[in-house]
């Protein structure tokens, strides 16, 4: 646990860290790094940048989403949504998409469904608080079946395979949300393609997404002419 303590000796500004252990999650060594991280974020002045996707995901599974309130910003490590809907083709691209921008950016990401976001001024968007997507009646199916379907997306629709790819749920006090983690990934098999639905007629949609600050920025015609022509060289043959 983690608080402000506004009384007592001194001036009275001090941060007490109490990290509680439960045996059934993770290792002991993720509850002291949370701890330590969440310590080092709250006495700085760049608190959203203070913690990795990992340390965001201890603190949902220790049950301290409060600690992340007005403080934990979207950027170019962290992406939120209040819900999606898989069995929508549109939803279904999307999150294809929002995984896909990790996969291709230096350093990987979380992205989190089942928050409310709250735009500061000059747009940057920081978190608010949960929605429980089990509480949300906008989603008819249970979260088992939104991760499984959640996992089946990411595998029809981005190619090649995300290596390391987590797609979970958490049970928060207030209800469960799901998150995907990307971990980094070799540069070798990146960009990674996002595959859409059959289009009329034959062929496919595809995009490559990237990640710029906290938003989706996709390869332009000519950066994807680039990647193609170092590809192929000079060599346009088709076989």
């Amino acid at each position: 646990m983690i608080g402000f303590g506004g009384e007592g000796g001194g001036d009275g500004n001090f941060w007490l860290v109490t990290c509680v252990w439960h045996e059934q999650e993770g290792e002991i060594s993720d509850s002291t790094s949370l701890a330590e991280s969440l310590a080092i974020a709250a006495c700085s002045t760049t608190w959203p940048d203070s913690l990795a996707p990992t340390d965001i995901i201890q603190a949902l599974k220790q049950d301290l989403p409060h600690l992340l309130v007005g403080n934990l910003a979207e950027g170019s490590e962290f992406d939120a949504k209040e819900l999606i809907d898989v069995r929508n083709s549109s939803w279904r691209i999307e999150f294809a998409k929002d995984i896909a921008q990790f996969a291709n950016s230096p350093a990987g990401g979380l992205l989190l469904i089942g928050a409310k976001m709250n735009k500061k001024p000059g747009g940057v968007e920081v978190f608010k608080n949960l929605a429980p997507l089990d509480m949300n009646p906008k989603i008819p199916i249970t979260i088992p079946v939104l991760v499984q379907k959640a996992r089946d997306t990411a595998d029809a629709h981005i190619h090649p395979i995300v290596n390391g790819l987590e797609i979970a749920s958490i049970k928060t006090r207030e209800g469960g949300v799901i998150y995907a983690y990307i971990p980094r990934q070799d540069p070798r098999f990146q960009p990674f393609i996002v595959i859409g639905e059959d289009l009329p007629g034959g062929g496919h949609f595809f995009t490559i997404p990237r990640r710029r600050g906290d938003g989706n920025l996709p390869v332009s015609p000519k950066g994807l002419h680039r990647l193609i022509a170092v590809s192929f060289g000079n060599d346009w043959r088709i076989e």
